[in-house]
């Protein structure tokens, strides 16, 4: 498939309703060199509902590879961009994703719950804001886990907001209800700055990560920054 903007595998606009046991295997890529991608995803392109917040995605896969080429944002396995939502759950990513910034396995940018997905896809980006299960954050993941490799630059963002790369969240959002809960991460996170085994990047020094563990030697660190003393995350080993 050809995609430039708001493309999906299955639905490029979800404006309500459900998107059910749905699968993906088409590859995705931009319609042409000079194309900028934004809010591309496997299953649904973006998501949203600002009148009764009815748009959810639940036990779809997709297992296609979404190349978002050197400039695409918001690209994600199941979806590109999630908000107004009650959220994604039972999702899984099995392809390779990439682009620039905002990557995520399952979502690129979501400000709504995901909950009980996994990614087992490599998920690449040339700059900030990648993650394993969500590039970028500002609610809760819940009970995910990811095995991919996940790979990416970090910077300093806005007024020198930290913007990472994280097995499971890339950037987590926590000064606005941002959280880590019961993930698991065992792929390896690379990253010149803001790299975390389970998050890149915190905006706020406050406890947004709980019951969470990565395999040793996945990172450097568990949260790239902004770790709190009340942080819940930890290395295993096997």
């Amino acid at each position: 498939m050809k995609a430039e903007w708001n493309c999906g595998g299955v639905v490029a606009y979800l404006a309500g309703g459900r998107v059910e046991n749905c699968v993906n295997r088409m590859n995705i890529t931009p319609r042409s060199e000079s194309i900028y991608l934004y809010y591309v995803g496997g299953v649904v392109g973006y998501m949203t509902n600002y009148t009764d917040n009815s748009a959810v995605i639940i036990g779809c896969r997709n297992e296609g590879s979404i190349d978002g080429g050197t400039t695409g944002e918001n690209v994600g396995g199941v979806v590109g961009g999630a908000s107004n939502s009650p959220g994604i759950s039972n999702c899984a990513n099995t392809g390779n994703i990439s682009g620039k910034a905002s990557i995520g396995g399952i979502a690129a940018t979501a400000s709504i719950p995901i909950t009980a997905c996994y990614n087992t896809g490599k998920i690449t980006g040339a700059s900030s804001k990648i993650g394993g299960i969500v590039g970028y954050s500002s609610s809760k993941v819940t009970n995910c886990y990811n095995t991919g490799a996940v790979a990416g630059a970090g910077k300093a963002g806005y007024k020198g907001v930290p913007e990472g790369v994280g097995g499971s969240a890339g950037q987590l959002y926590n000064s606005s209800n941002g959280a880590v809960a019961a993930c698991l991460n065992s792929g390896t996170v690379t990253s010149e700055i803001y790299g975390g085994a389970l998050v890149g990047s915190k905006n706020a020094v406050a406890a947004a990560v709980s019951g969470s563990y990565a395999l040793a030697g996945s990172c450097t660190a568990t949260i790239g920054s902004y770790a709190a003393d009340d942080d819940e995350a930890s290395f295993y080993f096997c």
